[in-house]
């Protein structure tokens, strides 16, 4: 029995036992028909970072390859850090108070931006989506995280480029008005 998934037009497609992301490249193979082997699939292949971590102790009990490669981690080490380990010491305590609203049913998602720290010490921007759920009987709460670098540099570059514009259309009067123009045509500067 085929999987049906979405090609880059919208249409659905067979992709038989392999999982074909949109733009046709093979996310993996699936031995079983269930959505539970879809979703882990998915997970595996999705450049989004992905973290479950269990309720009470924070511990990280699942991540996905995105989320062990961007913070420089093998998986295995992953899981005995806490997301407060990877976290921007400044983030902290405003991470702790999400999950408590999360926790206490106030809130059922939120969305925040926050940093991330790598091993190596760097620190990146993510734009995370935190939520409660159950897994085997426990609590977790489900961190979604986009990296969002890229579009930092892209809008820091922007206000840097409309600051040099502004500047250089601030110039423009006294740079006119240096420029002499002689009665033979030519040109010159005061």
């Amino acid at each position: 029995s085929g999987h049906r998934v979405c090609a880059d037009n919208g249409a659905f497609k067979t992709a038989g036992s392999v999982v074909v992301s949109a733009n046709g490249r093979r996310m993996g193979s699936l031995r079983a028909t269930d959505e539970g082997a879809l979703l882990k699939a998915i997970l595996q292949e999705s450049a989004t970072e992905v973290m479950v971590f269990d309720a009470d102790t924070l511990r990280i009990v699942q991540a996905n390859p995105s989320a062990a490669h961007n913070l420089q981690y093998p998986l295995t080490a992953l899981q005995k850090l806490t997301p407060l380990d990877v976290l921007a010491p400044a983030d902290r305590q405003t991470f702790n108070t999400l999950l408590a609203l999360l926790k206490s049913g106030k809130k059922r998602r939120i969305a925040l931006q926050t940093h991330c720290c790598r091993r190596d010490g760097s620190r990146y921007p993510v734009e995370a989506r935190l939520s409660c759920a159950t897994h085997r009987g426990q609590p977790v709460f489900i961190c979604i995280a986009d990296d969002i670098s890229q579009r930092e540099a892209t809008r820091q570059a922007l206000a840097h480029s409309a600051s040099d514009l502004r500047a250089i259309v601030a110039h423009i009067p006294g740079m006119a008005y240096q420029v002499l123009r002689k009665h033979d045509g030519t040109t010159s500067l005061r």
